[in-house]
């Protein structure tokens, strides 16, 4: 089993991302990129680290996860 969705994210410092309460919205220096975050997972910034969270341990938040 993998456990690499409870390592934090670093974020490069030329990185912007901008959290919403259905969505991310990461902007590189070339591009754009929109994730919708599905209902049970939630995403979080801490510094420059991203971290993504799952409800519970339900099969579908984890494969969600």
């Amino acid at each position: 089993m993998s456990r690499i969705g409870k390592e934090p994210i670093k974020i490069p410092k030329e990185i912007k991302v901008k959290i919403e309460k259905d969505f991310v919205l990461v902007e590189g220096t070339k591009d754009k990129l929109k994730l919708d975050i599905p209902e049970g997972i939630t995403v979080s910034t801490d510094g420059d680290n991203l971290t993504v969270k799952r409800k519970n341990d339900e099969k579908i938040f984890k494969s969600l996860h």
